[in-house]
């Protein structure tokens, strides 16, 4: 379709529904009942409501929480280090580690043991999320014993009884939690399966967008080279020097301007984005697409758009859309939004979270995890890539469920920036004068 017709779609709220589409694919896949089915008593309005602890003031404290415990999950797994001490790990499973439990403990807030935890719950959720795309493609889970085992492995770490040990939950679960409690139709069991949708939800998509976009840093150090320099002017003009003993704060005015590390993000998300865009006809309709140019619909007929063929590797729009150009989306030191396609303006040239109201609303936290996890590791550690390694490809497996994971793993190694080692040091040596 051609990428200026998508407004057109896009703004049939009400004759095209998303909704429903959704809502059952997520009750089929994580084990709750539709959250729209009227035995629950759920209204559309109180879901929608919830929505807004994902914006305004609510994101911001969840912003500096998910930075809080980003670093705190980041400082164990550096800890001991020395300065010219590297270590070497598997790029993914090291995204997936630190964001996994990072944004776990933000979301359901922390309990006891949790380290033990949140690997055991990691293997879990990293199973049963490989058989993603079988199960969004109606394959019956009982087909499916290891997804299915990790499922239920997940669903009873999420029930109240679990979840009632632990402290700190995020407005968002916390207003959800007492919304399910009140329901006495839904048992623990359908309870936990809403709490792993919106994990999964929160992490599903991001874990391999966070690993893209650092991927594609290491592999292109010129591009490497300009934003530490963009995050070390941040941490020069706000006087603050990465270190264990105390964490690093961004205000929410700091993460919007950090312009080259927001292009090299949206780069790698055009290259690995991958959503259909689906839209349900919910009575016989003629769509618009243009004055004079109409498409019958029939009620249930779906309407699909594909962005990453039609938009994000399309080589009018995006000169050499296979080839990573970190600043594809600066201009003149801000961020570029005027992009073209038959000398027209595009309405929507980026769209790895949806469009309307299918629209991801946890975009903005997405972004801010991303953004953040990148900026973080930049700031307190040296990364490379260890050289003479194939290039990690894209995986089309997942194709139209939204951001696409590798086909394998890319070996690094990382040490403390040597100015942070050097003041670890000192202060270990400041401690034991005074002992």
């Amino acid at each position: 379709m051609d990428p200026h017709l998508f407004p057109a779609v896009v703004r049939q709220r009400k004759q095209l529904d998303f909704h429903d589409f959704a809502n059952g694919l997520s009750s089929r896949v994580f084990a709750h009942p539709r959250v729209d089915d009227p035995i629950l008593g759920l209204p559309n309005s109180d879901i929608q409501r919830n929505y807004q602890n994902l914006k305004g003031p609510e994101l911001v404290l969840l912003t500096e929480n998910i930075l809080k415990n980003l670093q705190l999950v980041l400082w164990r797994e550096v800890s001991g280090t020395s300065s010219g001490t590297w270590f070497q790990a598997p790029l993914y499973s090291f995204c997936q580690r630190l964001l996994f439990h990072s944004v776990f403990v933000t979301l359901f807030g922390h309990g006891d043991g949790d380290g033990p935890l949140m690997a055991k719950m990691h293997r879990h959720f990293k199973s049963f999320d490989q058989s993603f795309p079988l199960l969004a493609a109606r394959v019956p889970i009982s087909l499916l014993p290891t997804a299915r085992r990790h499922r239920a492995a997940l669903l009873k770490k999420l029930c109240p009884q679990q979840l009632q040990n632990r402290s700190d939950f995020c407005g968002f679960v916390r207003t959800k939690m007492e919304s399910l409690e009140c329901n006495n139709n839904l048992s623990d069991s359908n309870r936990a399966g809403h709490h792993l949708a919106f994990l999964w939800a929160s992490l599903g998509n991001t874990l391999p967008a966070a690993f893209w976009a650092l991927y594609h840093l290491l592999c292109h150090p010129d591009a490497l080279t300009v934003i530490r320099k963009e995050v070390d002017d941040v941490l020069k003009s706000t006087g603050q020097y990465p270190k264990p003993s105390s964490l690093l704060k961004l205000s929410p005015t700091t993460l919007p301007n950090l312009v080259c590390l927001g292009s090299a993000i949206s780069e790698s998300l055009r290259l690995c984005s991958a959503s259909i865009n689906i839209r349900v006809a919910q009575d016989d309709l003629d769509l618009e697409l243009e004055p004079g140019r109409t498409v019958p619909l029939r009620k249930n007929d779906w309407v699909a758009m594909y962005p990453q063929t039609a938009l994000h590797l399309d080589p009018e729009i995006y000169p050499e859309p296979e080839i990573y150009k970190y600043d594809r989306f600066l201009e003149n030191g801000q961020e570029k939004t005027n992009f073209y396609k038959g000398g027209q303006k595009l309405h929507h040239y980026l769209m790895p979270f949806g469009s309307g109201v299918s629209m991801c609303p946890g975009r903005f936290l997405a972004l801010n995890e991303i953004k953040q996890f990148l900026f973080l590791l930049i700031a307190v550690l040296d990364l490379e890539i260890l050289p003479d390694q194939p290039q990690v490809k894209i995986d089309n497996g997942r194709a139209g469920l939204g951001v696409l994971t590798p086909t394998g793993d890319a070996l690094f190694r990382f040490r403390p920036r040597r100015v942070i080692a050097a003041l670890s040091e000192h202060e270990n040596e400041m401690k034991c004068s005074k002992a």
